[in-house]
């Protein structure tokens, strides 16, 4: 029993210790063998946020996944982010779509009763598809680039 206390004595500053630097660089490891493929300026015109019935339901409206929609030359791009939450979208863009920056979603969604009726479709297919999308007052420049392995980045 002593022998199995004394192994986890040492263990677990050696776990502590890969798990925080797996957190603090573990992109950049990562980076190492996951070169850039391309990238190309632009800007990121507007933020998806989804939230789902069930977290609407219960009152908390905390989204589940967000994705920002950038417009580039080529043509526009849907580039996600990894967390299931919106501490990977930069600050000056969460200040455009959240009340005080926080997790509270200013009321700029598309209304169902708009007499405009573009905005009446995009309503309607944003409830459909359970997200809706907030274009940016302000869009904000930004460089999109892609992983070899396919993932998406931007760097405002």
């Amino acid at each position: 029993m002593e022998s199995i206390l004394e192994w986890w004595k040492g263990a677990l500053p050696v776990i502590a210790v890969i798990f925080i630097g797996w957190r603090l660089f573990g992109y950049r490891i990562r980076n190492l063998w996951d070169r850039k493929e391309w990238q190309e300026d632009g800007h990121i015109v507007a933020v998806d946020i989804s939230v789902t019935n069930h977290a609407r339901l219960k009152g908390d409206f905390a989204p589940l996944s967000t994705r920002v929609v950038a417009k580039l030359k080529s043509g526009e791009m849907i580039v996600d982010g990894w967390g299931q939450d919106t501490r990977w979208v930069p600050r000056n863009i969460r200040q455009q779509v959240f009340a005080n920056g926080g997790r509270v979603i200013n009321v700029f969604e598309p209304k169902i009763n708009s007499t405009d009726p573009r905005e009446q479709q995009d309503a309607i297919r944003q409830m459909k598809e359970n997200y809706y999308r907030y274009w940016l007052r302000e869009p904000v420049p930004a460089t999109v680039c892609k992983r070899k392995s396919g993932r998406y980045f931007f760097t405002p």
